[in-house]
């Protein structure tokens, strides 16, 4: 049992490790966060460039800001 929950709490520990993460990171360009690519909550293109958000709040802000319907 100790050796599961060491291991579940090593699991959890890589997969929250931005050093370990670094290629899958991306940042919310409203909120001015970093977050794992996959846990982003929609993301959008505009100009070839594709842009990841927390929540459809700060997407649409984003959108509005340059003047992009959603």
């Amino acid at each position: 049992d100790d050796r599961i929950l060491g291991f579940v709490k090593t699991y959890l520990s890589l997969h929250e490790n931005e050093l370990y993460l670094k290629g899958l990171m991306v940042d919310d360009p409203i909120a001015g966060v970093r977050f794992p690519k996959f846990a982003a909550a929609c993301s959008l293109n505009h100009g070839g460039t594709t842009y990841y958000f927390i929540g459809e709040g700060t997407r649409n802000e984003f959108a509005k800001q340059k003047g992009i319907s959603v």
